[in-house]
């Protein structure tokens, strides 16, 4: 459904290239097809999917470097597999995964 909706605004826009030097144009033709409701919206649906998929790929991460650490096939595997006493989380295996994040 988002491919269709995509393929629709790319329709809509009447200047592709200055679309891509301006941009404010997206917005603008999101207002003015669509209704500035519809347009934040779609923003904030946006964001939401952005956040999920950002949780999720650390999520997948984390249980990436834990398991390869687990089996000794990561330097610092005892700092990578060392569980909180709280929580019984992989902290070290969390922070790691989040540096490498803001890294990238």
């Amino acid at each position: 459904m988002l491919f269709i909706f995509d393929l629709a605004l790319l329709l809509a826009i009447p200047n592709v290239g200055k679309a891509m030097a301006d941009p404010n144009m997206i917005p603008d033709v999101l207002t003015a097809a669509l209704g500035s409701g519809f347009t934040k919206l779609f923003f904030a649906g946006a964001m939401i999917s952005v956040f999920s998929t950002a949780i999720a790929t650390i999520a997948t991460i984390v249980r990436m470097i834990y398991g390869m650490a687990r089996n000794g096939q990561l330097p610092g595997s005892g700092f990578l597999t060392k569980l909180s006493a709280g929580t019984d989380e992989p902290l070290g295996t969390i922070a790691v995964a989040a540096v490498l994040s803001i890294l990238r």
